[in-house]
């Protein structure tokens, strides 16, 4: 009977090493892909189309909104394919055409990929917007993409992020445009310092230690809201929750302990319901993590679900699985033609276009250029906003 036991846990053990490796496997394939697909769009579909910012704020950010829906689906599906994840969405779900703040717990450092995921299936990822570190917009390739899909850079510094965050809204009131800015209050993942840190910081202000949030810094939720009054229709409060591996440090995704079920809920909130004095805001954000962390204690220590599934559901976009591949097959084949034919020429061709696609992306890249001229750009053409 020992020996059977013995037996059982080894298979046990023998199934749960090929399951981590098949994690590895799949997620070192997929940062594979998301490598390829930024550099080689970065430097071949989006960058000559840089040229329609000068013609038209809004027919450049339509361009770039169509490209960003494509690229985010073959996200879609290679990380749902590759690292086997599966998705539950529960509570309210995001009007098509609604403008608002999506506030998002931070669980861990790449929640913001999961979230793709769900903007995906909303069809709402052309007009998706994330608020980064602004150490993001560095990484070659994928911070280049990242700088052309218009998303929000955070310093750190007050003073540049409460301007760049009231110029950020007023071109999406000027220009009219229907995006969803997601917003990670707590302003950092819950790491096990992070974590430490929350807790020495709860003892000293008198509040009490959260285990599955950290506080959050309300003063970037207060701006965003007050700076998006008479656009966003509504602030949603989403509760990102995971089963299975939490990674604690960057290297347990590379060995294949990530989650793999993912847990989304979304509350609904207008902007009209919503205090209107800074220091209502910032209660009333405290008073909503008080109650995420409830929800997700609920979650983890006694398994209650985060919420009611979503009854319905917008078409989920097969035909946009099927024609994401031909269309960038199509884009490949045309936009990259004098690529081609430089490369017959000379084989030198493809190391220059390399070296001057990294010159001229490291430069836009350390001025933050192009945010600060989309804004401009809209600005001066639209100047009150429209009806």
């Amino acid at each position: 009977r020992e020996r059977e036991r013995e037996r059982e846990r080894e298979r046990i053990s023998y199934k749960m090493g090929l399951e981590q490796v098949r994690k590895t496997v799949g997620f070192v394939t997929y940062m594979l892909i998301l490598l390829v697909l930024s550099l080689y769009g970065a430097l071949l579909y989006l960058l000559p189309f840089t040229l329609l910012l000068c013609i038209d704020p809004k027919l450049y950010r339509g361009f770039f909104g169509f490209i960003q829906r494509y690229f985010f689906a073959i996200n879609y599906y290679a990380g749902t394919y590759l690292m086997g994840l599966k998705f539950t969405f529960t509570g309210d779900l995001i009007p098509l055409s609604e403008s608002g703040l999506f506030m998002c717990n931070h669980r861990t450092r790449y929640d913001w990929v999961y979230l793709w995921k769900y903007y995906h299936a909303l069809h709402r990822t052309s007009q998706m917007r994330i608020a980064l570190k602004n150490d993001m917009r560095f990484i070659p390739a994928f911070g280049w993409c990242l700088q052309l899909f218009a998303f929000l850079s955070m310093t750190r510094k007050w003073e540049v992020d409460r301007e760049n965050i009231a110029n950020y809204f007023d071109s999406w009131r000027r220009s009219g445009f229907a995006g969803q800015l997601i917003f990670f209050a707590e302003g950092t993942d819950l790491s096990p310092g992070n974590k430490k840190r929350g807790h020495a910081y709860a003892d000293k202000m008198g509040l009490p230690r959260y285990e599955y949030l950290l506080h959050p810094r309300t003063a970037g939720f207060k701006h965003c809201v007050q700076m998006g009054r008479g656009h966003l229709g509504a602030v949603y409060d989403a509760t990102i929750a995971y089963g299975g591996d939490i990674p604690k440090r960057d290297l347990d995704w590379l060995f294949g302990h990530y989650p793999t079920d993912i847990y989304i809920h979304v509350e609904r909130h207008a902007l009209e319901d919503l205090p209107e004095t800074d220091e209502g805001l910032a209660q009333w954000c405290q008073e909503r993590f008080a109650a995420k962390e409830k929800k997700l204690a609920d979650f983890y220590e006694r398994k209650v679900p985060l919420g009611e599934p979503v009854k319905e559901h917008y078409p989920f976009g097969r035909d946009l699985y099927l024609t994401s591949i031909p269309f960038f097959l199509l884009l490949t084949l045309s936009i990259p033609l004098p690529y081609w034919l430089l490369i017959s020429i000379s084989p030198m061709a493809p190391l220059v276009a390399a070296v001057f696609g990294a010159f001229v992306w490291t430069y836009i890249s350390y001025y933050d250029l192009l945010f600060h001229k989309e804004i401009e750009l809209i600005q001066a053409q639209y100047k009150t906003k429209p009806e």
